[in-house]
């Protein structure tokens, strides 16, 4: 599994934009996988915070790294800085 961190500028939002994201990346390609294979596609969930929270709410207030883990899920976590 990986925890990263994205920082990019949207072009759409005309701001920067933040997000955390979990992947399964260990099973992305597996080891024997060929270069020339297609990586394996997964199932993905996003998930906003609440109100007053951040990306960093999910990770750090619930087991979702270790959820997502088991059932080979990417998981991405948008910062929404609090606005609709």
């Amino acid at each position: 599994m990986a925890l990263l961190e994205v920082n990019f500028v949207s072009k759409t939002l005309f701001r920067a934009v933040t997000f955390k994201a979990i992947l399964p990346v260990d099973k992305l390609m597996p080891p024997g996988t060929k270069k020339t294979e297609e990586p394996k596609s997964f199932k993905t969930l996003y998930l906003l915070h609440g109100l007053l929270g951040n990306q960093e709410d999910w990770v750090s207030g619930t087991r979702i790294q270790r959820w997502a883990e088991e059932k080979d899920l990417a998981v991405i976590m948008p910062a929404g800085e609090n606005e609709f």
